[in-house]
């Protein structure tokens, strides 16, 4: 009898050779050999259709992380002007946009203040160059090496000014005090710590004011001169903070500790140096923070994180949610 799985549907006769079927087996024939090489070629070209989905979607996502990277943090929430902070951005870079070629070293002018100036200047956008000095005072100067306004602090000014967006110029002094200053050189508001300050300031997305203190702090102040919290360290804070693409407040502390800095004002991490950490950091385009310690090495501190996906990376990827499945279909046909 003829195994019923083995005929199909429809069958026709034949003389002398009995019933036959396609997909069956008469009179002592064979069962026929099922033919499975298309159907793995059919799987194989699903697979790399697949990864080819994957490896396009990765690559374009990373690249325009990268991008991100290397997008100077001097554009993130900080004044158009030619050098608006402690080594020109958040970063600490120190990277000018501008062509220097044509300076030949010669002097320009020079104006002399009561004592050392410590502090590193900072230029405003009508060019006003805003600078401290040992002798208590803020100073404002005119592009042309005149006088604009002075401000009295309590003590030495080794503190170097950053600008504010709205033109207001924060700036730390030996007493105690962060000032806000108009850019008339009035007094907006002074926030006081609990030490000497010699750190600079730096000026966060949402205009925080971050500054360290000689009273082991690291202090993120409000724009209107409240506090918004304090970190504590074991040592006095001489580093000038940084500040991350993602928010991350990078600071040293004579506890010889570099910390990172949640602005949320929790430690997200912290290295361990052999010494005081009194230098700065300052984070490279690939995400390393690099500082000096005074066990006498530079550090390189970290890696590029995993970068997030912004309107940018959407309006490249969504495109191909559209375009790669046509093209898998077609190779799937093929």
């Amino acid at each position: 009898m003829v195994p019923i799985k083995y005929l199909s549907m429809h069958t026709k006769q034949s003389s002398g050779a009995g019933l036959k079927a396609q997909g069956s087996y008469i009179n002592g024939a064979t069962k026929p050999r099922i033919r499975k090489g298309k159907k793995r070629y059919k799987k194989t070209r699903i697979i790399l259709a697949f990864g080819i989905f994957i490896i396009i979607i990765v690559a374009g996502t990373g690249m325009f992380g990268l991008i991100r990277s290397w997008t100077p943090q001097k554009l993130r929430n900080l004044p158009n002007t030619p050098w608006p902070m402690f080594h020109h951005d958040l970063s600490h870079t120190g990277l000018s946009p501008y062509e220097t070629s044509s300076n030949d070293g010669k002097l320009k002018w020079k104006y002399k203040t009561g004592w050392g100036v410590a502090s590193s200047p900072a230029i405003g956008s009508d060019g006003t160059i805003y600078v401290g000095s040992c002798d208590n005072y803020t100073y404002a100067i005119n592009p042309d090496g005149t006088l604009k306004w002075k401000f009295k602090t309590g003590w030495y000014v080794y503190s170097s000014p950053a600008i504010g967006s709205d033109g207001t110029i924060y700036i730390g002094s030996y007493d105690h005090n962060l000032y806000a200053i108009n850019p008339d050189g009035t007094k907006k508001w002074n926030f006081t710590t609990g030490g000497e300050i010699h750190s600079s300031p730096a000026i966060g997305d949402d205009g925080t004011i971050y500054i360290g203190s000689l009273d082991k702090n690291l202090y993120a102040i409000n724009p209107d001169g409240t506090l918004k919290w304090n970190f504590s360290t074991e040592g006095y804070i001489y580093s000038s903070p940084a500040i991350g693409g993602d928010g991350t407040i990078y600071v040293g502390s004579y506890d010889h500790n570099l910390y990172a800095v949640y602005p949320n004002g929790t430690v997200k991490w912290k290295f361990q140096t052999w010494w005081y950490v009194k230098s700065s950091p300052a984070i490279g385009s690939d995400g390393t923070v690099y500082v000096g310690s005074d066990d006498d090495f530079l550090y390189a501190i970290g890696s590029q994180p995993i970068p997030e996906l912004s309107p940018m990376d959407v309006g490249f990827v969504v495109p191909f949610i559209f375009i790669i499945p046509a093209t898998v279909r077609k190779i799937i046909k093929m």
